[in-house]
C-alpha cells in the first residue's frame, strides 16, 4: 500500500502557492471554506459535516450552567474592578482549579481583555478537544475516530511546534519511515504570520519558499524508495485588513456602555446576548446606524445558506458580521506605561463567497471530481486514499471519486 502524507498549512490562500514552484508544479484546487474562524474550519474538515452537524461556531459559548466562571460570580469577585494584570490571574486561577478548562483555550486570551470579568460566569469553552482526541465532535467520527476504530496505523506531527522554525526542522528531520501508512503533519504559524505581517510580505513568502523546498526534497528522497500519495491543503485565505471599528467607542458616541451587555468580540463577527427585548432593539439600532455600512446582521436565512444556523442560542442571539476590509479592534490596555494592542494586518473569516476567503488542496494525484469543492470534502478524501470506507451520514465527498 502506498504510504500517504497529508499536510495541512494553516491559512494558505491559492494565490501564495505562486512562490512556491514544487507546489505550484502539481494538481492543484481551490477550495470553499466555511464561514467562521479556524476551529470551524477544523471541524468541518476532520468530520466530514457542516457547522450546523458538528456545533463548533466559535471557540465559547454561551452556557451560563457550565461555565468554570461560575465561581467569580458565586463569591462575588466579579463585582469589583479588575485591570488586565486582575484579569490574567482570574484566568489562570481557573484553569488551575477546573480540568474542564484546556491549557490550549489561552489562544482566545485576547479576547478575554474586551468582556467585562462581570459576564465570564456566562460562558464555557465549546471545543474542548483538539482534533485528535477521541469523540473530537460529538454525533459524527473525525477522521482519526475512523481511523483509530480501523486500528490504522498513523502518524501526527506538529501540534507541539510553537514557531515555523521549529515545524520545517521536524518536517526535515521526519524519516516517515514504513511503520505508519498515513502520516498527518500540521503547519501552523503561516497563519500566525500572515495575520502579523501579510501573506504576501516577504516575512512571510520566504517561509513559504523554505516550506517548498524542504517538501520538494523529501518527497523526492521518498519517491525513489515507495509509491507516495502526497497532499497538501488549508483551511481558508487571508484578506488584508485596512481598518479596525471599536465596538465600545461606538456605544459610547450612542450614549451606551458596550460594557453594559452580554457580548463577545469575535474578530469580525460582534456576538450578543440579550435579557431583554429593549438591549436587542438598542443593539441593534446602535449597530445598523454606526457600521451598517461596513456589515450586517447574519440572520436566520443568511445562517441557513452559511449552513451556521443553530437549534439554540450558543452562539448568539444576535450576530453582526463585520464585512471586508474591516475587523472589530481589541480594547487597548496598558502594561507599564505602553499601549499594547493586537495588531491584525490580514485577517480571515470573512464570508465565504469572496475567492480570497478560498483555502486549495494540492495533490500529486489526479482529482477525477470536477464539482466545486469544499472544506467538508477533506474528511472523505483523505479516507478514500487510504482504502478505508467513508461514513455515509457526512456532507462531503471524497475528490478521488
Amino acid at each position: 500500500m502506498a504510504l500517504t502524507i497529508a499536510v495541512f498549512v494553516d491559512g494558505l490562500k491559492p494565490e501564495s502557492l505562486e512562490h512556491m514552484p514544487f507546489l505550484n508544479s502539481l494538481v492543484k484546487r481551490r477550495m470553499k471554506t466555511t464561514l467562521g474562524y479556524s476551529p470551524t474550519c477544523y471541524a468541518s474538515m476532520f468530520s466530514g459535516v457542516y457547522p450546523n452537524k458538528h456545533l463548533y461556531w466559535f471557540t465559547w459559548q454561551y452556557a451560563p450552567q457550565t461555565s468554570p466562571y461560575r465561581w467569580l460570580n458565586k463569591s462575588k469577585i466579579d463585582r469589583f474592578s479588575h485591570n488586565i494584570f486582575g484579569k490574567y490571574a482570574l484566568f489562570r486561577t481557573t484553569e488551575f482549579l477546573t480540568s474542564t478548562v484546556p491549557s490550549w483555550h489561552g489562544i482566545m486570551r485576547l479576547t478575554w481583555w474586551d468582556v467585562p470579568v462581570k459576564n465570564w460566569h456566562y460562558f464555557d469553552i465549546a471545543i474542548k478537544k483538539n482534533w485528535f482526541s477521541p469523540n473530537f465532535v460529538k454525533d459524527y467520527p473525525s477522521i482519526f475516530d475512523i481511523l483509530a476504530e480501523k486500528r490504522f496505523p498513523y502518524g501526527n506531527l506538529g501540534l507541539e511546534e510553537t514557531s515555523i522554525e521549529q515545524s520545517l526542522t521536524m518536517v526535515e528531520r521526519q524519516t516517515f519511515d514504513g511503520s505508519k501508512q498515513l502520516y498527518f503533519v500540521f503547519i501552523g504559524e503561516i497563519d500566525t504570520l500572515s495575520h502579523r505581517y501579510g501573506q504576501d510580505s516577504n516575512i512571510v513568502i520566504k517561509q513559504l519558499k523554505l516550506l517548498d523546498h524542504l517538501l520538494a526534497k523529501k518527497l523526492a528522497a521518498l519517491e525513489k524508495k515507495q509509491d507516495v500519495n502526497f497532499l497538501l491543503f488549508s483551511d481558508h485565505g487571508h484578506l488584508t485588513v485596512k481598518e479596525k471599528i471599536s465596538l465600545h467607542s461606538i456605544f459610547k458616541d450612542n450614549g451606551d456602555n458596550l460594557d453594559d451587555y452580554i457580548f463577545f468580540n469575535d474578530g469580525n463577527y460582534a456576538r450578543f446576548w440579550f435579557r431583554n427585548s429593549n438591549e436587542e432593539r438598542q443593539v441593534k439600532r446602535i449597530l445598523t446606524a454606526s457600521i451598517g455600512d461596513k456589515g450586517f446582521i447574519l440572520n436566520s436565512d443568511l445562517q441557513k445558506k452559511y449552513k451556521v444556523d443553530m437549534s439554540d442560542n450558543r452562539f448568539g442571539d444576535l450576530v453582526f458580521y463585520v464585512d471586508a476590509p474591516y475587523m472589530l479592534a481589541t480594547r487597548q490596555v496598558k502594561i507599564a506605561g505602553k499601549t499594547i494592542q493586537k495588531k491584525y494586518v490580514s485577517n480571515h473569516g470573512y464570508l465565504p463567497d469572496y475567492p480570497d476567503s478560498d483555502a486549495v488542496l494540492v495533490s500529486n494525484k489526479k482529482m477525477t471530481s470536477s464539482r466545486s469543492i469544499q472544506l467538508v470534502d477533506i474528511c472523505p478524501s483523505i479516507l478514500s486514499l487510504l482504502g478505508v470506507d467513508t461514513p455515509t451520514n457526512i456532507d462531503g465527498a471524497s475528490v478521488w471519486k
